[in-house]
Order: C-alpha cells, then sequence, then structure tokens
C-alpha cells in the first residue's frame, strides 16, 4: 500500500510541467545530491539539475573542462532520475 504527501513546489528547482526526483554528484566528490525537479522531461530534468549542481560547487569553466577530460566528457555523473508522476 503506498500512502502519498503532497510536496509544495517551491521545494523544486526548474520550471517545467512535471515533477521528477534526480540524484547525482560531482566527479571526484564522494557526497552525492538529490533534487526535486519541475521538467518538460527526463533529459531537461537531468539537466536543470546538472546546471543547478554545477552552480552550488562554484565550479568555472576551467574547471568543468578539467573534469570532462578526466571523465569521459562528464562534469556531473546523473545516478537515479525517477518522474514522479
Amino acid at each position: 500500500m503506498s500512502d502519498f504527501i503532497s510536496v509544495s513546489k517551491h521545494h523544486f528547482i526548474g520550471d517545467g510541467p512535471k515533477p521528477f526526483l534526480v540524484s547525482g554528484r560531482i566527479p571526484e566528490d564522494d557526497d552525492d545530491t538529490v533534487h526535486l525537479v519541475m521538467a518538460e522531461d527526463e533529459g531537461d530534468a537531468t539537466d536543470v539539475f546538472s546546471q543547478e549542481l554545477i552552480a552550488d560547487a562554484g565550479l568555472q569553466l576551467e574547471d568543468i573542462e578539467r573534469l570532462e577530460g578526466k571523465h569521459g566528457g562528464e562534469s556531473v555523473f546523473i545516478i537515479n532520475c525517477y518522474a514522479l508522476a
């Protein structure tokens, strides 16, 4: 049996029509991050999440390029992305 709770929109990042839960991390950082994201689709949700994670980490362009060079073109590792509705 599932119990549902209501979560206010102000807890989400992004401004799309559908809710997602996205988790991931910056390479070389051991801490995973989870955000509730409003987006059009899964690709949009992971893009919004990645942009937020990079901004939160204070990464500059040279940091992103170094990470992408060391980690196969990835500056953010997406671990999971779940549609919530």
